[in-house]
């Protein structure tokens, strides 16, 4: 452990060393022989041994060897000599050759490592990568195509994800495009009939994935889709690849090239037994392949196929199939064809009305087989339990409403009529058939999703006289819950229809009276109660006296839906009446919240409180005085009493609860809502405690909650405030900014990014309202200071992005205050963003990097250039990898760039920089001489 990496680098040492890492049990030597392994494989004798790594027999260690050699590779390449370089490509396309029996994981990493030298070396030093690979099956005796498919496999992946300029990943997809004709021809070959090894078949249909290849170039050589769809009819394990590789196909160009498409769409509705005998067979994989690939035909080509009176009608029955089929995955995989086809055949001209009657019955049968697909499998597990499958099956009846939506879309009003044909003849048979409540569920479910996708504003009888059958629905809780859910998704149509809201509201309050269905009722009540509010005005009071009762017996979120749906009505009644209506909402909740306060044992006061609170907050978050003329309140604001009522209350739970998130969440939102509602007028009596309790609570708990209150409480404020106003958001502010600083000297701020964006709102809210303050507190120009150092944190992010918001919104426009804070701290700031493009930060913060250098440039163009220039004129800085020719080229052209606004140009230079300052060549490829 304590010998030089390099002085042992021998094959058989690193081996010895391997085996102890693979075996050992002992955390000590697996950290030690790790931390030697890692060291050695930086060291350029790594090269040599890691080569003689790859013969050996014990696989793990032949592994670590090509991993050397690829990562080495990527990264150290212009390191090894020109002779190393040419010797370890012949040793690894020899390995290829010679050893390339079956595929393993070392074989896949050897064509990883020689895609990697070809993409330093192509064209420039190994002018003939192609020729070379393509000829590597005339080497020997044994068959090559396996190791040949495998390199070609990986050459797409490695130029998509090799850390390059995008100039060069152009360059190396323009030449591999060169050679797609001859690729073609090599795969034709495996595909032929006459090879019957089904393993080269499947890498060379991967093979053609990974290239993307464009249909014109099989337009030219229409024998390798003949030889695709021969695999697909006789090789059962090929399908998946084969469907995945069509429909690659569809999404490409192949509508330019008719005669192809006239191929592929006889050959897939001739798939139809394919997919009858994967279905009889039970195999799903196929099964599911062919049923997205049907479903994607549909999607790219329906225009074609509806013009097609044979195959049209026919792809739509093969569909149908899939829809109807009990696998989920299977039926929900068609269902993007049935929009599509709706959507073309909507498009047709009036002349065509004849293709759209035959698609109807499609259209008709296709509800029935959705209403189908949506009856609970195993009712009574399924509808009483939380349970995993129950999940999954919900979020499937979801997801199929597209369908459903189509067939509406198509069919019209009639689909009601069918649902609602089918609802009365199940509600009849249910006094016989106590199970059929999930038929009927389903048909109650389909209506619900239908109303949630699509706005119907005719009559439409059936819709009343589904709502009128209610009162004889079983009495099942899953049942009662789907019908309630449906009043809610129904209550934009029973606005229009007002005779049906007395009759929703009954059955939805009868709804709230049970834990089963209580929070869908909650739901659809304030969806009715906004949607009908002006219906309900005339029996609002015998509303409250009916619902009130029973507030105290809901849990938290269905008593928060209930109170928001009663708030949305209590707006549009006469203002004098409104001081009264809300004593009456807010009283008995203050009173059980005082009572809980005091009177509860602490395991279950926290969550007594909560839905307390959130009943308060509820109330309160809905008066306000937007969008209607200003009032005049001849008795005070309807919120001050209950607000003064509640004040002690808060204030103590604020302070016992000052480090638990969810309860300060809820306190916070009553301060900041009240104060917004109130106004200043109203409000001034609260705002220096309210104030002083932020102040308080964020030395204890410096948390974003907190100084989002205080943003909103500054925010109904004006410039021209008094003084004494003013002093009391100074001093508050100063507050947090001592506590702000004090974390950024401890360095407990690069962990806590929701204070740094919090303090920042802070000054920013300040800055918007009383810019005098800042000035006052100096918070301003120390948030900056501590951003710039954040830039350093591996957690800077927040940082990054709170800088460039603030250069966007304060000094583009020119604010001299923030200005002098930026031109103040300038040059530390410019540090930062070199820093940070020689590695400080990870690659992904480079997006973030080019948009500060290009505001930078835009806003202060002489400074950036001066700061620059003096800064890259420091020997080996950012890093010794750049030569100062390339530093004086990227700070031309970065400011050039910047100075026209070219943020694409910025981007592509700002990530080429960081490429050449960590160590990889800019160019990738053009230090290394040509091969001989």
């Amino acid at each position: 452990e304590n010998e030089d990496p390099s002085n042992l680098a021998s094959s058989i040492y690193v081996a010895n060393v391997l085996n102890v890492f693979f075996q050992t049990t002992i955390k000590g030597e697996l950290d030690r022989a790790q931390m030697w392994l890692d060291k050695w494989r930086k060291t350029h004798e790594a090269w040599g041994a890691a080569v003689e790594l790859i013969a050996h027999q014990d696989m793990d260690v032949a592994m670590f060897g090509i991993q050397t050699i690829v990562t080495k590779v990527k990264t150290q390449w212009t390191t090894l000599e020109v002779e190393k370089q040419v010797e370890l490509l012949t040793i690894l396309l020899n390995h290829l050759r010679e050893n390339y029996s079956e595929p393993t994981k070392v074989h896949t990493q050897l064509c990883v490592g020689i895609a990697q030298i070809a993409m330093h070396t192509v064209p420039h030093a190994w002018p003939n990568f192609f020729d070379d690979i393509f000829m590597l099956t005339n080497f020997t005796q044994k068959d090559m195509r396996a190791g040949l498919l495998s390199l070609l496999t990986v050459i797409p992946q490695e130029i998509s994800s090799s850390y390059i300029t995008k100039e060069r990943k152009r360059q190396m997809q323009s030449l591999i495009k060169t050679e797609i004709p001859r690729l073609l021809k090599f795969i034709e070959s495996i595909l032929h009939p006459e090879i019957t090894d089904e393993r080269l078949k499947k890498s060379a249909i991967i093979v053609l994935i990974n290239w993307e290849i464009s249909t014109k170039y099989y337009n030219e050589l229409p024998d390798s889709l003949n030889y695709m769809f021969y695999c697909l009819e006789n090789y059962t394990n090929l399908v998946n690849d084969i469907s995945e590789f069509l429909i690659g196909l569809l999404d490409s160009d192949i509508n330019s090239y008719p005669n192809i498409l006239n191929v592929l769409v006889t050959k897939l509705v001739s798939l139809e037994t394919i997919y009858d005998r994967a279905l009889l067979e039970d195999n799903s994989d196929v099964a599911t392949s062919l049923c997205t690939l049907f479903a994607q035909t549909g999607d790219f080509l329906t225009e074609m196929f509806i013009k097609d009176p044979i195959n049209g009608p026919k792809l739509a029955e093969i569909v149908l199939k899939c829809t109807s089929h009990p696998n989920r995955t299977i039926a929900l995989n068609s269902c993007s064809f049935w929009s599509a086809l709706e959507h073309n055949l909507e498009m047709l001209e009036e002349e065509d009305a004849e293709l759209k009657e035959a698609y109807k019955p499609h259209f008709y049968n296709l509800v029935l087989i959705l209403r189908q697909q949506c009856i609970f499998p195993q009712p009574e597990i399924m509808a009483n339990s939380d349970s995993e499958e129950k999940e999954i099956f919900k979020i499937f009846r979801e997801d199929i409403g597209g369908a459903l939506l189509s067939s509406y879309k198509f069919v019209g009003n009639q689909l009601f009529d069918i649902l609602h044909e089918i609802l009365v003849k199940d509600i009849n048979e249910s006094t016989r058939n106590n199970q059929i409540w999930t038929s009927i569920e389903a048909t109650l479910f389909c209506l619900k999703s239908l109303m949630n996708s699509t706005k119907i504003e005719d009559e439409t009888p059936s819709l009343g006289s589904i709502i009128t059958n209610f009162e004889y629905l079983p009495d099942h809780p899953q049942l009662q819950k789907t019908a309630i859910r449906l009043l809610g998704e129904l209550a934009e149509w029973i606005q229009l229809y007002p005779q049906y809201t007395l009759l929703s509201l009954q059955i939805i309050a009868r709804g709230l009276k049970s834990k089963w269905t209580q929070y869908a009722a909650s739901q659809s009540f304030s969806e009715i109660c906004i949607n009908c509010r002006m219906h309900i005005l005339p029996i609002f009071d015998e509303l409250l006296n009916e619902i009130i009762p029973h507030l105290n017996n809901l849990h938290e979120y269905s008593l928060s839906n209930v109170l928001e749906g009663l708030v949305q009505v209590l707006y549009h009644i006469p203002i004098e009446k409104s001081g009264p209506v809300m004593k009456n909402l807010t009283t008995p909740i203050i009173q059980r919240l005082n009572h809980n306060l005091h009177n509860t044992n602490s395991e279950n006061r926290q969550k007594l409180l909560m839905l307390d609170l959130t009943s308060f907050s509820s109330v309160c978050a809905y008066i306000s005085d937007e969008g209607r003329d200003p009032p005049v309140y001849t008795s005070g604001h309807p919120l001050y009493e209950p607000y003064r009522d509640i004040w002690p209350a808060l204030q103590e739970i604020f302070n016992m609860y000052i480090n638990d998130e969810r309860v300060l969440k809820v306190v916070c939102r009553i301060l900041r809502n009240s104060n917004k509602s109130m106004g200043r007028e109203y409000f001034v009596p609260f705002l220096e405690p309210l104030l002083m309790l932020l102040a308080k609570g964020f030395h204890l708990n410096p948390s974003r909650i907190i100084t989002t209150a205080y943003c909103y409480s500054i925010g109904i404020y004006f410039a021209d405030e008094p003084v004494e106003v003013k002093q009391l958001f100074a001093n508050t502010l100063q507050e947090f900014a001592n506590k702000f600083f004090l974390m950024m000297e401890k360095d407990i701020l690069p962990t806590r990014p929701d204070i740094v964006k919090g303090f920042y709102q802070c000054v920013i809210s300040s800055k918007n309202v009383m810019p005098d303050i800042l000035a006052a507190t100096s918070s301003g120009d120390k948030f900056f200071t501590s951003a710039i150092h954040l830039l350093d944190k591996i957690l800077a992010r927040p940082a990054f992005l709170q800088l460039i918001e603030f250069i966007k919104r304060y000094v583009l426009d020119q604010d001299q205050y923030f200005r002098n804070i930026v031109l103040n701290n300038f040059e530390q700031l410019m540090k930062s963003f070199l820093d940070g493009i020689s590695g400080k930060v990870s690659r992904s913060f480079l997006p973030l990097l080019s948009e500060l250098i290009n505001l930078l440039v835009m806003s202060y163009y002489e400074e950036t250039k001066l700061v620059l220039y003096n800064l890259l004129n420091i020997e080996e800085y950012p890093t010794d990898k750049p030569t100062p020719e390339q530093k004086q080229q990227f700070l031309n052209n970065i400011i050039q760039a910047g100075a026209n606004q070219d943020k694409s140009k910025v981007s592509d230079l700002t990530h080429d920089f960081a490429i050449l300052c960590r160590g990889f060549d800019i160019h990738y490829g053009s230090n290394t001489k040509p091969f001989h």
